[in-house]
């Protein structure tokens, strides 16, 4: 089912300066690939400039490999994605794959906001791709989804699994899976679309980098707070992974799988008991636990309003009873020789120490 390849594919990427989609960048640019970015300008500053920027918070180094990207202006959200006409036909000519990593990774903006880049965005990459791959050289499509397309479903979902009937609480778990069923779609028009739905994504896992502190940081911020004796949280879990774990697992299945239109799960065969999360950051945080109880030993009655406020916005967007399953894409990356780590005690060491401690951000 696997086949490792030597050749160095040139790729068109959208996302670099968002988290997971930067740390792809990295990976591309250390494997000496040539990388096209889908860029814009912002706030005054330069999509080049942005992506430099970005990547120079991963590894100064990096800027030796500039010499492998081209910052193409553009914007998801328009047709075409804004690529200038001249510019699209040439890069017909020199793509061999495109990874779409942009996204609003916000749980709940307005609906139209990010509808607007996670639907109608993957829209018009689909639509760029179909051109390329029927007047260009594009081989295939790595569209980066999440796990959350599961919504409220609780049984077993694996990488097979798509709509299960399942609702959503959040518009960013709606888009996505909105924005997957377009990937269907344009499988069956012709383009090889492999799937990738990455968990809770953390900081890198030898420093605890990130610039982005959402979900996971969120809650854990909340609970710093104390405002709560107890929460429902027995036998609740998540997934957690470094980003660049996930990325380099991405990259690993993309360059060795030749198999088409595959969804993976690039997550822990095992989720973390989310008590125990909580459990330790207390610990490196700080401060006193909540008590994890069941849901129905669980009372909201003598809480305030704000309490129950915080309570509904941040355990409601995380589905923390689930059956997230990645057996079959760790069963892939086991025969790459590449194991996907549980979040330990140490990791989660890492993790927050970056988060509570100015000084090592600063090194």
């Amino acid at each position: 089912m696997t086949h490792a390849t030597n050749k160095k594919s040139v790729i068109f990427l959208t996302g670099a300066t968002g988290l997971l989609g930067s740390y792809l960048l990295k990976i591309f640019l250390e494997n000496d690939h040539k990388v096209f970015i889908l860029g814009r300008s912002k706030n005054g500053i330069s999509a080049k400039k942005r992506v430099i920027d970005t990547l120079r918070f991963w590894d100064k180094g990096l800027v030796t490999k500039i010499h492998n990207l081209t910052v193409v202006e553009g914007d998801i959200r328009k047709r075409g994605l804004g690529i200038e006409r001249i510019k699209a036909h040439r890069l017909a000519d020199h793509v061999d794959e495109i990874f779409h990593a942009a996204a609003i990774t916000q749980l709940s903006p307005p609906l139209k906001e990010i509808h607007a880049v996670n639907v109608q965005g993957t829209k018009n990459v689909l639509d760029r791709a179909l051109k390329w791959h029927k007047s260009g050289r594009l081989k295939k499509v790595n569209h980066i989804s999440t796990a959350y397309v599961y919504g409220n479903y609780t049984k077993s979902f694996t990488e097979k699994d798509m709509d299960k009937g399942q609702h959503f609480n959040t518009n960013y778990e709606r888009t996505k899976f909105e924005a997957e069923k377009l990937v269907l779609q344009y499988r069956k028009k012709g383009l090889w679309i492999d799937i990738f739905r990455p968990s809770m994504i953390l900081g890198e896992s030898t420093t605890g980098k990130t610039f982005q502190f959402l979900h996971i940081y969120q809650f854990l911020k909340l609970c710093k707070l104390e405002l709560f004796d107890s929460l429902p949280l027995a036998d609740c879990y998540a997934s957690l992974v470094p980003v660049d774990i996930t990325a380099r697992a991405i990259y690993i299945l993309d360059q060795n799988c030749l198999k088409k239109n595959l969804t993976y799960h690039p997550f822990p065969s095992k989720l973390n008991s989310v008590a125990e999360v909580i459990r330790i950051s207390a610990k490196i945080m700080g401060f006193k636990p909540p008590q994890a109880v069941n849901r129905s030993e669980f009372t909201s009655g003598n809480m305030t309003s704000v309490q129950k406020m915080l309570l509904t916005k941040n355990l409601s967007s995380m589905n923390f009873i689930t059956g997230l399953n990645s057996a079959l894409t760790n069963s892939i990356l086991k025969k790459c020789g590449f194991k996907i780590p549980l979040m330990d005690t140490k990791s989660l060491h890492i993790m927050l120490n970056y988060v509570t401690d100015p000084a090592i951000k600063k090194r």
